[in-house]
């Protein structure tokens, strides 16, 4: 069985709000990992992880804590640029860590608009 496949119940997190968020794998990735088709984003940058890191494609509505956990990684950001409206906007980050030559997909973290 893939994970697409299971129906078990997983606990995913942190999440804003004070509830945590319990949904099979399947549901979880299409609301909060991939509800939008980032292989054809507005915008891909990539940078190193740094203290002071601003990689994500919209800095000035949104905190970027990635350092906090994975400094020294290199984050690729794949956006979307906000419409008109300004509040639509989503980032989908790959956050990869190397141990000598070899990098590994560390984690993934969905950004986007949330009142």
């Amino acid at each position: 069985m893939t994970l697409l496949a299971d129906p078990a119940i997983y606990t995913w997190g942190p999440n804003p709000s004070p509830y945590p968020i319990q949904l099979p794998f399947d549901q979880y990735y299409g609301r909060y990992l991939y509800q939008q088709d980032f292989l054809n984003a507005d915008g891909v940058s990539c940078c190193q992880i740094t203290a002071t890191s601003q990689c994500i494609g919209h800095p000035a509505v949104s905190l970027d804590n990635s350092a906090r956990f994975y400094s020294g990684g290199m984050a690729i950001d794949y956006y979307f640029l906000p419409s008109d409206g300004g509040l639509d906007w989503e980032d989908l980050y790959l956050v990869f860590d190397h141990e000598g030559q070899t990098w590994y997909l560390v984690a993934i973290i969905h950004d986007e608009w949330s009142p």
